[in-house]
């Protein structure tokens, strides 16, 4: 994805806009070292910088995944139907991994009957 393809004639906040959205579909705040965007799950930063600095850093088969939305808007193929082709393909299984782990990594980690104690920092069961 270009810049000029939020739109013909798009703003830069426009264009920002639009790169801010593909960031978070792609899960690029995972990446990011930006605590507010970790802290968001979402992009908070300077997107169209973070977008070339982390685009890289993704699974191949995500980028191929993007890659292949570029491809089938230039084919002239709608949203849906380019969302559905890429679901059959291995980008678009290793979009869905990539979209799996991270969800994973966000989990609350949760241990059975060790909470804390109020007020002494121990972890244990609570009686």
């Amino acid at each position: 994805m270009t810049t000029n393809d939020a739109a013909p004639g798009a703003d830069a906040r426009t264009i920002e806009r639009t790169i801010r959205g593909w960031n978070d579909v792609l899960l690029i705040w995972r990446l990011c070292r930006n605590s507010a965007c970790m802290r968001a799950s979402a992009c908070r930063g300077r997107a169209q910088s973070c977008l070339q600095t982390h685009f890289p850093l993704l699974p191949e088969g995500v980028r191929a995944w993007f890659a292949g939305i570029g491809e089938a808007q230039e084919d002239g193929l709608n949203f849906d139907d380019t969302i559905a082709w890429l679901d059959e393909t291995p980008a678009g299984e290793a979009f869905a991994d990539w979209q799996r782990a991270v969800r994973a990594a966000q989990a609350p980690l949760t241990v059975r009957g060790s909470r804390r104690r109020a007020g002494d920092g121990s972890a244990g069961p609570q009686r």
